[in-house]
């Protein structure tokens, strides 16, 4: 397995990510939220524009895939806080100003130290699957095969105050498996717990792969890594009756709801503990058809395709 360090490519099982907080424009009153911004769409608006769309909407923080110059110059001044993907190929010349067997993600670290930019943490995105027990909880442990490398990464982000960045679909588990997996659990609209586990119980299935990823980590010898979703989202269309607008609807509102409330996560409550993205703003129809086109808030033309945030 080789880990691809600093920054997104989404179908590979690692790659890396640098955070970077109000480096571009200067801070304001927003939400503490994000929204994936993909761009695999000939159709979509031009970046400026959906700059002040996200602005419109006060969401707070944005991810992007790979830099682009448009993009981030339409961030400038915009207190808009930035997550952005490096590009495989770009990796290599980072990595090498170090020596052939240090991570990638220590040299760009390195080279981020250079510039006195030691705000901006790097940090790595992850598949929920690379978990080989979940459930319950507490018996969170990674597989066999991601396990040494994802040794490296949690500890190279312990010692520099990064999170693990980890994709998180309940949509996923419930589609493939509705005859044993609760809608309610999915869409956090249950009303009491629905699994238990030692002394902690669960309300929603978020909470639960949080706490499982927290459990692997502390086998691991970790315990001071904060979990942040990089994705999270339903489609509203692509897949019958499991991809409704309604359903859609009610599980974005209710992600953007249970972060903000700020309240953590059974094995770790409080505050500051994670917070997310929603994949994402845009359905991008350049992607293969089904769900993965139907997964926006907004139309190309920019009308929403169901409310989630007031503007």
């Amino acid at each position: 397995m080789t880990i691809v360090p600093l920054l997104i490519i989404r179908a590979l099982l690692f790659s890396a990510i640098a955070v970077i907080p109000n480096q571009i424009g200067t801070a304001k009153a927003s939400l503490d939220i994000g929204v994936c911004y993909g761009m695999q769409g000939d159709n979509l608006p031009p970046a400026a524009d959906v700059i002040n769309l996200y602005k419109r909407y006060n969401i707070g923080k944005i991810r992007l895939f790979e830099p682009q110059p448009a993009v981030l110059q339409a961030l400038r001044g915009s207190g808009i806080c930035v997550t952005i993907g490096i590009q495989n190929q770009h990796l290599a010349p980072m990595a090498a100003t170090r020596t052939p067997s240090s991570p990638v993600m220590e040299s760009v670290q390195a080279l981020l130290n250079v510039k006195n930019l030691t705000s901006i943490k790097v940090t790595t995105v992850v598949p929920g699957n690379i978990l080989g027990w979940s459930n319950p909880p507490s018996i969170g442990r990674f597989s066999d095969e991601a396990a040494s490398d994802i040794r490296g990464v949690i500890r190279f982000l312990s010692t520099n105050g990064a999170p693990l960045m980890v994709n998180v679909y309940p949509y996923f588990v419930y589609s493939s498996d509705p005859g044993h997996v609760r809608l309610d659990y999915s869409q956090f609209t249950a009303t009491g717990p629905v699994v238990h586990d030692r002394n902690l119980s669960y309300d929603n299935m978020l909470d639960a792969v949080v706490d499982a990823f927290l459990w692997a980590m502390e086998r691991e010898g970790v315990t001071n890594v904060k979990i942040v979703v990089a994705e999270s989202g339903w489609p509203s269309a692509g897949n019958g009756n499991f991809s409704t607008p309604e359903l859609a609807s009610t599980y974005n509102k209710n992600f953007v709801k249970h972060m903000l409330s700020n309240g953590g996560t059974p094995k770790r409550p409080g505050p500051n503990v994670i917070e997310g993205f929603i994949f994402a703003m845009f359905n991008e129809n350049l992607k293969p058809a089904g769900v993965e086109q139907n997964f926006g808030l907004f139309y190309s033309n920019m009308n929403p395709v169901y409310p989630v945030f007031q503007s």
